[in-house]
Order: C-alpha cells, then sequence, then structure tokens
C-alpha cells in the first residue's frame, strides 16, 4: 500500500467514521509539519492523522519533536501492517 492510499483511507476515515464536516490532506499549515489529512467536527474539535509507511519514517517522525496538540485536538498514526513492529 502506497503513502498516497493510505493518506486517502484517513480522509475516508475522518469523513466517514469520525463524521468530520471539513477534511484536508497535505494541507500546509506552518512552517514545520505538513499533515496527511486533518478534519474538523463541529469547527471546535480537530482531528490530525500521520501516515507512516516505513519503520525509518516512523522513528524520524518520533525525533523530530513535533508537537500535535498544538496542532490539533485529537491526533493519530496509521501505517502498513507490519511498519511499527
Amino acid at each position: 500500500m502506497t503513502h498516497k492510499e493510505l493518506v486517502e483511507r484517513a480522509r475516508t476515515w475522518l469523513h466517514k467514521t469520525v463524521r468530520c464536516g471539513v477534511v484536508l490532506v497535505e494541507w500546509t499549515g506552518g512552517p514545520r509539519e505538513t499533515p496527511d489529512a486533518i478534519g474538523w467536527k463541529h469547527f471546535r474539535t480537530s482531528f490530525l492523522v500521520e501516515v507512516k509507511i516505513s519503520k525509518t519514517d516512523f522513528i524520524f517522525y518520533l525525533h523530530l519533536g513535533f508537537n500535535a496538540s498544538s496542532f490539533s485536538s485529537h491526533w493519530t498514526q496509521i501505517s502498513t501492517r507490519g511498519c511499527v513492529g
């Protein structure tokens, strides 16, 4: 599965499962971070999803020092099976 395919799954999840009214993918929201998918529910609560397709990508992201809580109310990562473990 490619990064683009997982981003599309994240977009669908935010829209259909979380029921976000507004969902953006690959949105440039600041100088340090471009979230793979972010959605807003009731224009107050935000949900950020980061997609990781390799263990190297996952580890790099941990060392980046990005504070997701300053960017979004809720934050999660999705990855391909076996990526992290």
